[in-house]
């Protein structure tokens, strides 16, 4: 049984803000080194493991994010003359802190033949709590702000198992390791008070990836494709459908013309807007995985190593 506690303090955070206090505890039992388990010849290792902790993260905050910035955003008429002018453009936030996150490992080991053959399996949870993530929160531009406030306002939960199998080759000049893993992740957020849109569209000029309770974070959000236009025709065809129902045929700006994507009217209104984009993709894999491989021979030596992730969507 082991346990720690941290007193972290950083200068980045607003006065009173400044120090944060993170234990964590874990304990282990060696199964193997237990009587019952000595007539076992081929288990070498046998461990059972957990741990929880509470860690505190700065995620790459800048200096000054709870001060209001003032910077050369803007000009000013003085004496008849435009000049240089200096503004408050990012607005403060004395409430700034840390952010929490609560971790729980539980895992086994083991190790059979002399240790020939090793399994290490972990399963985690990892979760930022009590609202603290740092995230940038877009202002209404009638407070003349230009630059986003960064604050504290959101959880979001991690879950996922690692596993690891090795063997180990050790006798003569020929000695090999191969050593595969998988590793799985579910993320969800738990709390935020709106939605974050990010990322932009060249073509609609619209956000591409969302954020909201219950989803995964920054999942894909966007327009569905339906076709390629192969013809004016078809271009044709859809507006006099749109004049049929009496609406404006805004599609594409006006502008479709043949090569262009023909995106799906999912609410049936005759049109594309904002309204027809839904869930298309989530960018975080189902799992990823690994394969390697050292071998020695005297004085030479190999090392050949595979990885990949499977199951996300690339916008």
């Amino acid at each position: 049984i082991s346990a720690s506690i941290r007193r972290d303090g950083s200068s980045l955070f607003a006065p009173g803000k400044k120090w944060g206090t993170f234990p964590a505890v874990s304990v282990g039992w060696r199964i193997s080194e237990e009587a019952f388990m000595k007539e076992i010849a081929s288990v070498n290792e046998l461990k059972l493991r957990a741990s929880y902790g509470l860690v505190g993260n700065i995620s790459g905050l800048p200096n000054y994010a709870w001060q209001s910035v003032i910077g050369a955003s803007t000009n000013t008429v003085f004496n008849g003359n435009l000049n240089a002018g200096q503004s408050t453009n990012q607005l403060g936030n004395a409430e700034l802190g840390w952010e929490l996150t609560k971790m729980m490992n539980i895992g086994i080991d083991l190790g059979i033949l002399k240790n020939k053959l090793t399994l290490s399996a972990d399963y985690y949870i990892r979760e930022t709590a009590d609202n603290s993530l740092i995230l940038k929160r877009s202002l209404p531009s009638s407070l003349g702000y230009t630059n986003e406030t960064i604050v504290n306002f959101g959880s979001m939960k991690n879950t996922g198992l690692d596993v690891q199998l090795t063997y180990n080759h050790s006798e003569g000049d020929f000695k090999w390791k191969l050593t595969g893993n998988v590793g799985t992740l579910t993320n969800k957020v738990t709390s935020l008070e709106a939605p974050i849109f990010a990322g932009g569209h060249a073509e609609t000029g619209t956000s591409v990836t969302k954020t909201e309770v219950g989803m995964p974070v920054q999942y894909l959000f966007g327009y569905v494709v339906d076709r390629i236009y192969q013809s004016q025709e078809e271009i044709d065809k859809d507006e006099a459908n749109a004049k049929a129902k009496d609406k404006d045929f805004t599609y594409q700006g006006g502008k479709a013309a043949p090569g262009d994507i023909r995106y799906r009217d999912l609410n049936g209104d005759g049109r594309i807007t904002g309204d027809d984009r839904t869930t298309i993709g989530n960018v975080i894999p189902n799992f990823t995985y690994g394969f390697n491989v050292d071998a020695t021979y005297k004085n030479f030596d190999l090392i050949l190593f595979l990885q990949g992730v499977q199951g996300n969507d690339i916008y």
